[in-house]
Protein backbone atom coordinates (compact mmCIF):
# COMPACT_ATOMS: atom_id res chain seq x y z
CA UNK A 1 0.00 0.00 0.00
CA UNK A 2 1.34 3.33 -0.98
CA UNK A 3 1.55 5.78 1.82
CA UNK A 4 -0.83 8.95 0.92
CA UNK A 5 0.11 11.77 3.30
CA UNK A 6 3.01 14.13 2.41
CA UNK A 7 6.47 12.82 4.00
CA UNK A 8 9.14 15.29 4.14
CA UNK A 9 11.66 12.81 6.19
CA UNK A 10 11.95 10.71 2.63
CA UNK A 11 12.85 13.20 0.59
CA UNK A 12 10.84 15.35 -2.06
CA UNK A 13 10.70 11.73 -4.29
CA UNK A 14 10.13 8.67 -3.10
CA UNK A 15 9.18 5.37 -4.39
CA UNK A 16 6.45 2.94 -2.75
CA UNK A 17 4.06 0.89 -3.64
CA UNK A 18 0.78 1.43 -5.63
CA UNK A 19 -3.01 0.31 -5.07
CA UNK A 20 -2.80 0.56 -9.02
CA UNK A 21 0.43 0.22 -10.48
CA UNK A 22 2.44 -1.90 -8.69
CA UNK A 23 5.88 0.29 -7.48
CA UNK A 24 5.77 4.03 -8.39
CA UNK A 25 6.68 7.67 -7.59
CA UNK A 26 5.38 9.85 -4.99
CA UNK A 27 5.68 13.30 -3.41
CA UNK A 28 7.25 13.77 0.19
CA UNK A 29 6.54 17.40 -0.18
CA UNK A 30 3.84 19.54 -2.18
CA UNK A 31 5.41 20.80 -5.48
CA UNK A 32 4.52 24.71 -6.86
CA UNK A 33 2.82 24.07 -10.84
CA UNK A 34 5.78 24.33 -13.17
CA UNK A 35 8.08 23.46 -10.18
CA UNK A 36 11.16 20.56 -11.61
CA UNK A 37 10.53 17.28 -10.02
CA UNK A 38 13.69 15.87 -11.52
CA UNK A 39 16.16 15.81 -14.12
CA UNK A 40 17.19 12.28 -15.63
CA UNK A 41 20.04 11.64 -17.63
CA UNK A 42 18.69 9.38 -20.34
CA UNK A 43 20.33 6.44 -22.26
CA UNK A 44 19.27 5.76 -25.99
CA UNK A 45 18.17 2.83 -27.12
CA UNK A 46 18.15 1.77 -30.73
CA UNK A 47 15.00 0.49 -32.24
CA UNK A 48 16.88 -3.25 -32.75
CA UNK A 49 17.52 -2.85 -28.91
CA UNK A 50 14.26 -2.08 -28.03
CA UNK A 51 12.55 -4.92 -29.84
CA UNK A 52 15.14 -7.39 -27.61
CA UNK A 53 14.37 -5.02 -24.26
CA UNK A 54 10.32 -6.00 -25.43
CA UNK A 55 11.42 -9.53 -24.09
CA UNK A 56 12.74 -8.82 -20.62
CA UNK A 57 10.84 -7.24 -17.05
CA UNK A 58 12.40 -4.15 -18.43
CA UNK A 59 9.88 -3.60 -21.31
CA UNK A 60 7.65 -1.50 -19.05
CA UNK A 61 10.45 1.39 -18.19
CA UNK A 62 11.61 2.11 -21.57
CA UNK A 63 10.16 5.43 -23.23
CA UNK A 64 9.48 4.99 -27.32
CA UNK A 65 10.98 7.43 -29.43
CA UNK A 66 10.95 7.82 -33.15
CA UNK A 67 11.19 5.27 -35.80
CA UNK A 68 10.55 2.38 -33.06
CA UNK A 69 13.76 3.79 -30.63
CA UNK A 70 13.83 4.06 -27.70
CA UNK A 71 14.94 5.49 -24.34
CA UNK A 72 15.42 4.81 -20.59
CA UNK A 73 15.43 7.65 -18.45
CA UNK A 74 17.83 6.92 -15.25
CA UNK A 75 16.85 8.20 -11.91
CA UNK A 76 12.99 7.72 -10.63
CA UNK A 77 12.50 8.91 -14.63
CA UNK A 78 11.18 5.29 -15.74
CA UNK A 79 9.45 4.55 -12.85
CA UNK A 80 6.87 7.27 -12.91
CA UNK A 81 3.51 6.12 -12.73
CA UNK A 82 1.49 6.61 -16.69
CA UNK A 83 -2.17 8.04 -16.13
CA UNK A 84 -5.31 8.99 -18.67
CA UNK A 85 -5.20 11.86 -16.14
CA UNK A 86 -1.55 12.66 -14.78
CA UNK A 87 -0.75 15.41 -12.26
CA UNK A 88 2.89 15.59 -13.97
CA UNK A 89 4.31 16.31 -17.19
CA UNK A 90 7.56 15.50 -18.84
CA UNK A 91 9.84 16.98 -21.49
CA UNK A 92 12.24 15.35 -23.18
CA UNK A 93 15.57 17.85 -23.89
CA UNK A 94 17.04 15.92 -26.81
CA UNK A 95 20.21 18.39 -26.56
CA UNK A 96 20.95 17.82 -22.74
CA UNK A 97 20.00 14.05 -23.27
CA UNK A 98 17.34 14.62 -20.28
CA UNK A 99 14.13 13.69 -19.32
Amino acid sequence: MARRTLNPSSGPLYTARSRRHGRGVFAGRRFRPGEVLECCPILRISARDRARLERTGLRGYVYQRARGAGAIALGLGSLYNHSAEPNAEYELVPEEETL
